[in-house]
């Protein structure tokens, strides 16, 4: 929603209310009425670690540690992806999340934005974990089979 919107629709409100409260005799038409409005337009700042900081995970399914602020507002909700460009469902913000890394191994990133109570939606931010699951392969070439090893 525009915050544009979010805010003439607040001081509509206001000022109908204003008129109300005049007109039902609560005020005179000698008292004043001082309306204030806070625009809150900052974004939430945030981080996210994966497993800890962790740089390898054997497992698709890690954990995100996640830290949100905001200067003017709590922050409500989050949100996620694999890719940057399709996004979880908003969620309720909380300091851990169980995430599902794309499947193939490799480097993999996760993309997280923090909400306000306010309306307003952080920038993006990410982190990275290399995905291995695939055990190391061990091949031995020398001594070859049957052979005798003798100290020296």
């Amino acid at each position: 929603m525009d915050k544009r919107f979010n805010l003439q629709a607040t001081v509509i409100f206001l000022i109908l209310s204003a008129i109300f409260i005049a007109q039902a005799g609560f005020a005179q038409p000698s008292d004043s009425l001082i309306i204030t409005v806070k625009v809150i337009d900052s974004a939430p700042q945030g981080t996210i670690a994966i497993n800890n900081g962790n740089p390898y995970t054997k497992s698709s399914s890690v954990t995100l540690n996640l830290s949100a602020s905001d200067a003017e507002s709590e922050v409500t909700q989050m949100q996620f992806s694999n890719d940057n460009q399709r996004w979880s469902e908003p969620e309720t913000y909380a300091a851990t999340k169980t995430w599902v890394l794309a499947s193939d191994e490799g480097i993999k990133t996760v993309y997280v934005k923090f909400k306000d109570a306010a309306g307003n939606w952080s920038f993006v931010f990410s982190n990275t974990i290399i995905l291995d699951t695939a055990p190391p392969q061990i091949s031995i070439t020398s001594p070859l089979d049957n052979a005798v090893i003798r100290p020296r």
